[in-house]
C-alpha cells in the first residue's frame, strides 16, 4: 500500500512537473512573443521617423531648388529689363539728337530762305 502510495505520487509529481514546465514552456513563448512584438514596433516607429527625416529633407531640398531657381528668374528678368530700358534710354536719346537736328536743320532753311528773300527783294528793288 505504501509502495502503491509512492508509486501514485511519483506519478502526480511526474504530471505535476510536466505542467508546471508547460506552463513554464507556454509563458515563455508569450514573453518571446510579447518581447518580439516590442521589437517590431520600435523597429517600425524607428524606421518611421527616418522616414519622416528623409521626406523632411528632400522637402527641405526640393524647397531649396524652387527658390534657386525663383531667384535665378528674378535675377534674369531684373537683367532684361535693365537691358531693355538701356535700349529704350539710348533710342530716346538718338531721337532726340535726331530732332535737334532735324530742327537745326530746318532752322538754317528758313534762315537761308529768309536772307535769300531779303536779298532777292533788295534786288529786284534795286
Amino acid at each position: 500500500m505504501y509502495e502503491e502510495f509512492l508509486k501514485e505520487k511519483l506519478m502526480i509529481d511526474e504530471i505535476v512537473r510536466k505542467i508546471y514546465e508547460e506552463d513554464q514552456h507556454a509563458m515563455k513563448l508569450r514573453l518571446e512573443k510579447q518581447q518580439a512584438t516590442q521589437e517590431y514596433i520600435r523597429d517600425f516607429i524607428r524606421k518611421r521617423e527616418e522616414w519622416k527625416e528623409h521626406e523632411r529633407q528632400m522637402m527641405e531640398e526640393e524647397n531649396r531648388r524652387i527658390l534657386e531657381f525663383s531667384h535665378q528668374q528674378q535675377a534674369r528678368e531684373e537683367e532684361r529689363m535693365a537691358s531693355q530700358r538701356e535700349k529704350e534710354e539710348a533710342k530716346a536719346r538718338v531721337q532726340a539728337e535726331l530732332a535737334q537736328s532735324i530742327a537745326a536743320k530746318q532752322e538754317a532753311e528758313e534762315e537761308m530762305d529768309r536772307y535769300l528773300h531779303v536779298h532777292i527783294r533788295t534786288y529786284i528793288c534795286m
